[in-house]
């Protein structure tokens, strides 16, 4: 019996570019945003980790995601140390994790650049 070769799940570019505006608009909270003094904390923020099975744990532990991700919507009405808690989560792998930042930094940029302007005095709306 042959083992089949891992191979990184993919998500489409519309769903990478929702997540990263939402991302950007704060409605999607990332594993990014937890301190790395807090990471013991991760199994508590996005429970559906601390309730991996032992098979979905080795393969978790042999393909560990690039980011781990909660819809603020979604989240509980508790919170842990200021962080979000979620029952749902999604898990992003580092070929689309690296999009989404790059589309990220794109926006942020973007919206520097157009503050930057504005606050140069360019207002458009005074007739």
């Amino acid at each position: 019996m042959s083992k089949k070769r891992w191979k990184e799940p993919r998500l489409p570019a519309e769903k990478i570019a929702e997540l990263a505006l939402g991302i950007f608009k704060g409605a999607i909270f990332t594993d990014a945003q937890v301190a790395k003094s807090d990471w013991y904390l991760l199994p508590i923020i996005f429970m559906p980790l601390a309730l991996l099975t032992g098979k979905l744990r080795k393969e978790f532990a042999a393909h560990p995601p690039a980011m781990l991700c909660g819809r603020m919507a979604e989240a509980l009405p508790r919170s842990i140390n200021g962080y979000p808690i979620f029952v749902n989560m999604q898990i992003i792998y580092a070929q689309d994790t690296k999009l989404i930042v790059a589309l990220y930094k794109k926006l942020r940029a973007a919206t520097e650049e157009i503050l930057e302007t504005k606050s140069e005095g360019t207002d458009v709306l005074q007739s």
